[in-house]
């Protein structure tokens, strides 16, 4: 099941979906007000969508990173924020997004 539909039977509205990097920084500069949470995967087409998470994270949006790849790796890469492992279940969707919205 792919990520928006999961959130969308979550009751979760989804306003974008982003798969490059510069197209995600476009939305966040239009969007970042409207947005409750963000979820991210480390790489956006073959790059690092550190840039994405920096950028949220400057404008005050919780961020997940979902990604494969060992928590240890992701800080390694910079990633300082939650880390949704992949594949995740829409439970565990649910959990990590109500932690992350209740610490900001």
């Amino acid at each position: 099941m792919a990520l928006e539909d999961m959130l969308e039977d979550l009751g979760h509205h989804v306003v974008g979906v982003a798969a490059a990097v510069e197209r995600a920084i476009a939305m966040i500069e239009h969007m970042a007000a409207d947005v409750d949470a963000a979820i991210v995967d480390a790489n956006l087409s073959g790059v690092s969508a550190r840039p994405v998470v920096d950028k949220l994270t400057e404008c005050g949006v919780p961020v997940l990173v979902a990604s494969g790849y060992e928590p240890k790796e992701l800080r390694r890469l910079g990633f300082t924020t939650a880390i949704l492992r992949k594949p995740y279940r829409p439970q565990e969707l649910q959990l990590a997004l109500v932690a992350e919205v209740g610490r900001s």
